[in-house]
């Protein structure tokens, strides 16, 4: 039995991942500038038995091939010609950068550390491995299987959240300031799970709502510095009806969402696809927390933005599920309440550590 390699490719750098020779344990090995790939690859392989190499599959949020798939392609092809003996296998990538984020902010690495793409695309093709490895088991013992194939793209598999090889080092922020200002910016403490501002009905904005534009950009501020997709004003203290969304993060992978920054006001959302999909979601008011939850994959939503223009549109894949669970927030709800009572049952003791401050995370919380 050989190591297994896994591969997140970029049109700039490329990611590498490799198992132990019992292919039980995923490790990240390098990243390398993509022109160097095969030849790193020629070298490796040289010295060390390979039986299986994994090429992360790029694809768009419906399915279809992302632009980077052009590239992947031809490398695969390449790989099979040149290594005649070893499997080489297309598998479905999407999200893996995200999750490496998200790994990368629980595992407790500062933020310089956590934009460091090399180290990123690392982890992504540890994600890889991880996931392939764990479909491979589960199809060996007919299980059912694990991993990013479900519907809306794909489920985000929580297993592999933490990774060893993201480090170790934690910060150790402190948590009773309750903001912080830099050039008349704000940089809001997030609220926890167990704070009744979470719960209260949240109230429509009307348009002479004081500074609004300035709480949208605070808001975004706040989301960045906490390494998040999405953020409601109750979770910042404030019970009106305001979430703002920024898929940047997966902008690399998803070109279609590289400038996809949203502002959302008074909004109802008021058509909902039949269709569902499973998705593991997170929350910065219930840090390292994460579930697998269902929700519909397209809406319909009403809305106004910071200059109360008024919208009517439709949203499908990642924005409409993070907007969902944002529109969740100004509605006095959270993830968790999407879960069956079993499930919500079993995290019973770990919802009540966190209303009671027993938590750790990165960013200044109240």
């Amino acid at each position: 039995m050989g190591r297994i390699i896994a591969i997140d490719y970029g049109t700039r750098r490329t990611g590498i991942a490799v198992s132990d020779p019992l292919q039980l344990i995923a490790g990240g090995l390098a990243t390398v500038e993509t022109r160097e790939l095969e030849r790193y690859l020629t070298q490796y392989i040289a010295r060390e038995d390979v039986s299986v190499i994994v090429v992360g599959k790029p694809l768009k949020m419906n399915g279809a091939p992302s632009e980077t798939m052009r590239f992947v392609l031809p490398l695969v092809a390449r790989l099979h010609r040149t290594y005649p003996s070893i499997e080489v296998v297309l598998y479905d990538e999407r999200f893996t950068s995200a999750i490496a984020h998200r790994a990368m902010l629980d595992g407790g690495l500062r933020k310089m550390a956590r934009r460091n793409r090399a180290l990123v695309d690392k982890i992504s093709a540890t994600i890889i491995l991880e996931d392939f490895m764990s479909s491979r088991r589960a199809e060996q013992h007919r299980y059912p299987r694990r991993g990013y194939h479900d519907a809306c793209g794909g489920k985000i598999s929580n297993h592999f959240v933490k990774p060893s090889a993201i480090g170790l080092t934690r910060i150790a922020e402190a948590k009773n300031d309750y903001g912080k200002r830099t050039n008349n910016t704000m940089i809001y403490p997030i609220v926890i799970y167990g704070s009744q501002t979470l719960r209260n009905p949240s109230e429509n904005i009307a348009p002479d709502y004081p500074d609004l534009e300035k709480l949208v950009e605070d808001m975004f501020l706040t989301l960045g510095e906490a390494d998040g997709v999405g953020l409601a004003a109750p979770q910042i203290g404030k019970n009106i009806r305001l979430f703002v969304v920024d898929c940047t993060p997966w902008g690399e992978d998803h070109p279609e969402l590289a400038d996809y920054r949203r502002a959302f006001i008074n909004a109802e959302i008021y058509e909902r696809s039949e269709e569902t999909s499973l998705f593991n979601e997170g929350c910065l008011s219930l840090p390292g927390l994460h579930e697998d939850v269902r929700r519909p994959v397209s809406i319909r939503m009403r809305y106004v933005d910071e200059k109360f223009v008024e919208h009517d549109e439709e949203f499908t894949g990642l924005p409409a599920r993070v907007i969902q669970h944002e529109y969740d927030h100004i509605e006095g709800k959270v993830f968790t309440d999407r879960l069956s009572p079993l499930r919500r049952n079993l995290l019973k003791s770990k919802l009540q550590r966190l209303a009671g401050g027993k938590y750790r995370c990165s960013y200044k919380t109240k």
